[in-house]
This record gives structure tokens, sequence and C-alpha cells, in this order.
């Protein structure tokens, strides 16, 4: 109910424009942030995800070799 009053009273408009002033600035960090760390990250797991494929076609075929012996 007190946010209702600031947004209704006279200052309403100013302090609407703050408080999105402030989200806005929150958002932009949090996915600046968010950014920053995919790009850390992409490096690591990429390797990681292409070694887990091989491995696991390679088991696919080594069985697919031995069921035909």
């Amino acid at each position: 109910m007190r946010l209702m009053s600031m947004v209704a009273g006279a200052e309403g408009s100013s302090t609407m424009q703050t408080l999105t002033e402030a989200m806005k600035g929150s958002f932009e960090t949090m996915v600046s942030d968010s950014m920053s760390m995919i790009a850390m990250l992409v490096p690591i797991v990429l390797p990681l995800v292409g070694a887990g494929l091989v491995v696991a076609y390679g088991i696919k075929t080594f069985k697919r070799v031995t069921a035909k012996a």
C-alpha cells in the first residue's frame, strides 16, 4: 500500500521514473554479468560436451561391432 500512495502522490511521476531507472540499471547489470559468465564458460563446456558425444558414439559403435562377431 505504501508504494501505491507514493505513486499516486504529486511526486508520483518522479518516483516512478526513479523506480524505472533503478530497475533498468539492475537488469542491464544482470544481463551484462550473465553474458560475461556465458563467455567464460563456453570454452570449458564445449570440449566436455564434445568428448561426451565422442565417447557415447564410440560405445555405440563398439557394441554394434561386437554384436556382429
